[in-house]
This record gives structure tokens, sequence and C-alpha cells, in this order.
């Protein structure tokens, strides 16, 4: 170990005040995001029991804290395992540094200090562990999908894998191999200055120099790395499957006799560079190694994008239609199965006579559902008849059928639902918007083969209160509706708007069954937080 030093007694007291309060922070920021992930979840997980789906709740969760507890603690131990060795390593470079009262104490040099490196390190790891665990959860339902995969029973025609396979498996493939390469190359930069601040590499004016033993650890990772580049490259393989560089979506004939024996090629000699840096160390054949990475980023260059453009340009584009067409088959063929267009069968329908008059007659039930009226025009009708106040809105028309009168009858209908958003900027406030204006109010609905003598819809349903002769409406409350965006507050001491009367608003309360009963203090305490 090397001692450089500067004369001057150790200001330890500021530096310890300053670890201690950069301690505490970090101590109530990780309080905190605990509590807010905590109240996050439980909140969650009444809303899912409310609507029946606890199972799925606890089936997601349970894999996400799985999928986080396995990655961060083989990522943390990974980069444990390396820094541990490059700070072993590196004592025989290190400095150790006395500075002089007047010289600035930086929190970098507090940090990675010889008294608290060791600190430093492990909460970067942690950290670190905390983020690659975290990518993980994030990616639970590739994980789920990958555990409940089943197969298709269709192959595709260039690799003979089953459909299930793209859909199930090569996700999963594609996410832990991403996971590893962001892995290892953090940590190699990690390593990396962690020998740099110890000086086992050190980069002056017009020199380089760099220790044996940080050399072959840098060269090992640089290793794992093509690796796992090798590996990208095998699966990219089975990506040309979702290709869009021909005429159709698919492998085309440049992805299946160019680009697969690209992948293959740059595979094959990422392998070699793996190898080599795995044995350099061993060998001691540096040169040997930079060529080999030289003759790699060639190949890479060459045969992964050189090489399919000049098949593309000089081979298929002269006779696209021929080289294409097997591909664009293979297109078409799995579209109709992928959408069940393949199940149609086409039955002749001969009309060999005109339409009579008998023929009206005897298929009246066909005749009267005909649809006549347009969804554009009859919503902006709607708007213009029913609406009957700003804060009120239909999104869309629907169209369904309903018996009425024993007569099966086809028909459009709209909801009229809560916009707050159309209210007054002075009534848009908290009490309006998440205890007062809590819900829409009734619809409108008209058959759509009928008008009136004004050439307006005949409304079946209408107005506010609904009025029908045809339907009994009970409860015309729409609290949960297409454009329900804000959470409300109900059975609250704010008596909520019902409807408006002439010149008079009508009050209620909530009586139906469903939302998330508020009924203690802890769960009020958990949405506020929630919703704040």
């Amino acid at each position: 170990m090397l001692l450089a030093q500067q004369i001057g007694p150790i200001r330890r007291s500021s530096m310890r005040s300053k670890s201690t309060i950069v301690t505490i922070s970090l101590s109530v920021i990780a309080f905190l995001a605990l509590c807010s992930l905590l109240v996050g979840y439980y909140g969650d997980w009444l809303w899912f029991q409310n609507m029946g789906f606890g199972a799925v709740f606890t089936t997601i969760l349970w894999t996400k804290i799985l999928a986080f507890v396995v990655f961060s603690i083989i990522s943390g131990l990974f980069a444990w395992g390396n820094i541990a060795i490059a700070r072993k390593w590196g004592t025989h470079t290190r400095t150790l540094t006395v500075f002089a009262p007047e010289q600035q104490m930086t929190l970098a040099k507090i940090a990675f200090g010889d008294r608290y490196a060791k600190y430093s390190w492990a909460g970067i790891i942690l950290f670190f562990s905390f983020i690659m665990g975290s990518r993980a959860a994030a990616a639970w339902e590739i994980f789920l999908q990958f555990l409940h995969a089943s197969k298709f029973g269709i192959t595709d025609p260039i690799f003979s894998k089953d459909v299930g396979f793209y859909i199930f498996h090569l996700p999963l493939y594609d996410f832990i191999l991403g996971w590893y390469l962001f892995c290892v190359v953090v940590v190699l930069l990690a390593v990396a200055a962690s020998y740099f601040m110890d000086r086992s590499i050190a980069v002056q004016e017009n020199h380089f120099s760099i220790n044996k033993r940080a050399q072959s650890h840098l060269t090992i990772l640089g290793g794992l790395l093509f690796l796992g580049i090798a590996l990208s490259f095998r699966l990219k393989l089975y990506a040309l499957m979702y290709s869009n560089s021909g005429v159709a979506f698919g492998a085309s004939y440049a992805d299946v006799y160019a680009q697969i024996p690209a992948y293959w090629t740059v595979l094959i000699i990422s392998l070699i560079v793996a190898l080599i840096s795995f044995l350099t160390p061993l060998l001691n054949r540096w040169k040997f190694l930079l060529y080999s990475i030289g003759i790699y980023f060639v190949v890479l260059l060459g045969f992964s994008w050189v090489y399919p453009a000049l098949i593309e340009q000089y081979v298929v584009k002269p006779t696209e239609l021929t080289k294409e067409t097997p591909y664009i088959r293979h297109s078409i063929k799995f579209t109709r199965q992928a959408f069940g267009l393949n199940k149609i069968k086409e039955k002749p329908f001969p009309v060999g006579e005109p339409i009579t008059y008998k023929d009206i007659k005897d298929n009246q039930a066909t005749i009267h559902n005909i649809r006549l009226w347009d969804t554009r025009p009859l919503i902006e009708t709607y708007r213009q008849l029913q609406e009957m106040r700003l804060y009120y809105n239909f999104k869309n028309v629907d169209i369904d059928r309903y018996h009425f009168k024993k007569k099966y009858t086809e028909v459009a209908l709209a909801a009229r639902e809560l916009a707050p958003s159309k209210l007054p900027a002075r009534a848009r406030t908290w009490l309006n918007i998440h205890l007062k204006y809590t819900h829409g109010y009734g619809l409108v609905m008209s058959p759509v083969n009928e008008i009136t003598k004004d050439g307006l819809p005949d409304l079946i349903v209408k107005n506010i209160p609904p009025s029908s002769n045809v339907l009994s409406i009970s409860r015309p409350e729409i609290y949960y509706g297409e454009q329900t965006s804000q959470y409300v507050l109900v059975n609250t001491k704010t008596k909520e708007f019902d409807y408006p009367k002439g010149n008079h608003n009508l009050y209620t309360s909530y009586q139906g069954k469903g939302g998330v009963q508020l009924s203690n203090l802890f769960r009020r305490l958990v949405y506020t937080w929630n919703f704040s």
C-alpha cells in the first residue's frame, strides 16, 4: 500500500457529522418509500377483494415478491463478489491519503476513503440489487405466462417451434438475457471504477497503465459480456418471426437466407471471443484477445448488416415476387389461423327470384330490425335533445336488443354520464368532485329503425328522471360509467347531487353495495395516502 501524506490533523468530527446526516436521510427516505409501497398494495388488495378477485391480487403479489427476492439476491451476490475481489486486489496499489486542514473534503472523498469505502460500496450494491429486483418484479406477467404456458398445436414454418413458444417462453428468455447483460455491464463499470480509485488503473496525459490483476478481472467480466451477446443472437433468430423487413410481416427471403446464417456466424464468433477472454489471464495472450475483439466487430458489421443488405438488394429485389411468394403465403396462412378465418365455410346462397310482398310479410322480424340510424349523427342528436345540463355527457351510442311486449327489438342507447370537467371552474372543488357530484343519471334509448314525423329518433326512454312506456327503471344512478376516472366518497355527511328538477336540485345517498368500505380510521388513512 502506498502512503501519500499531507501534514495536518484530520477533521474527524466534520466527517462523522456528514456521514451521520447522510445515514439518517437515507434511512428516512427508505422508510417513507416502504410505507408508500405497503400502503399502496393494501389499498389495491381491498379493492380487488371487493371486486371478488382477491386470489388474482395475491397471485400477482407473490409472483412479484418471489421475482424480486430471487433476482435481487443473484444480482447482489454477483456485484458483491466482484467488488470484494476488486477491493482485495486493489490493496496493492491503493493510496492512503491524509488531508490537510485547509483541503476541502468532498462527499466522494469521504465516501470512498479507507474508512467508509466498504459502507459506501455496500450501499451501492444494495441499491443496485433493489433496482435489479424491481425490474424482475415489474415483469411478473411474463413469469406467470411462462409458468402457465400451453401449446397451440401449430408450428412455425421456419424453426418448427410451437406458436406457444413465441407467446409464453420467448418473452421470458428475452427478459432474463436483457437483465443479465445489464447486470454484467453495470458490475463491469463498477469494478473498473473501483480499480481506478485504487490506482490499479491509471490515466495520465500520454500514458495508460493497468494492474495485471485488474486487467484479468475485467477481461473475465468482458468474457461474460460476450457470452451474453452470443445468447442474444440466438434469441434474435427467433425474433425474425416478427420481422417487418420484407414485403409481408414475418421472416422474409433475406431473413431466412442471409440474416439467419449471419446471426449464427456472429454467435459463434462471440462464443470464441468469450472463450478467449476466459483463457487470456491464464495464457497471457493479451494482443491475441485484442485482435479477436477487432475481428468480432468486423464480422458483426459485415455479416449482421452488410451481407443481408446485399442479398436484399441484388438477389431479392430483381425477382422479388418469386423470392417472397412462399413467405407471403406463410403470412396469409397464419393471419387466417390467428383470426379464425380458416374456419369460415363458404356456402352458396342463390337468389333466383326477386323479393315479393309475401317475402317481406313473412319476414317481419327481420324487416323491423334493419338499422336505419347512423350512430354518428345519432349521438349528436342525443346530446342536443337529452343532455339537459352542461355537466352531463353522452360518450357514445351502443347497439343492443331487448324484448318489448314479446317483440325482440334492436335499439340504440346512450348512458347519461356525469362529466365533472364540464362544471364551471369555480364549482370544480374537491368537495364537489369527490363527494357531491358522484354519479350520472339515466339513459336515452330509441329503436334503430324508427323516426318521428319531425325526422328525429323515436325516444322510448328519455328525460330526467327517466320516463318510458316499455321499460321500468328503478335505479337510474350511474356510478360505474365508461368515463368514470375520479374516485368518489359516498354515504358521507354531504348529500350527493341526484338530478335537477326545474330550478331546484334533488339529493340522495348511495344505495348500492359496491366499493371499498372505509369502516375504520386505518383504511381512511390508507386511501388518504394513496389519493394524496
